[in-house]
């Protein structure tokens, strides 16, 4: 098994770094690619079940189908406030 990592970020909502990315993976063909963290890959809502659905459900899903691999994305929560009590998923 090999690991292979993106030395700059990707960023699902820029058309450069989309394409960047998906040639990267039609070159390699990973089984499995692991996204970590979720925030770090779009500039949506992430309170917008829309927005969310669009990306993971659409963009994501269509980039691995179209690659033939698995995705693993990880979305950290957010540290408790007075504001924002602890949160479960």
């Amino acid at each position: 098994m090999s690991i292979k990592g993106l030395e700059n970020g990707i960023n699902f909502d820029d058309a450069n770094s989309f394409d960047m990315l998906k040639v990267e993976l039609e070159r390699l063909r990973p089984d499995w690619v692991i996204f970590d963290s979720l925030i770090r890959l779009h500039h949506r809502d992430e309170n917008s079940n829309a927005q969310m659905g669009d990306l993971i459900g659409g963009v994501i899903k269509g980039l691995m189908r179209s690659v033939g691999a698995g995705a693993v994305i990880i979305h950290h929560l957010g540290k408790p406030s007075k504001d924002r009590p602890e949160s479960r998923i």
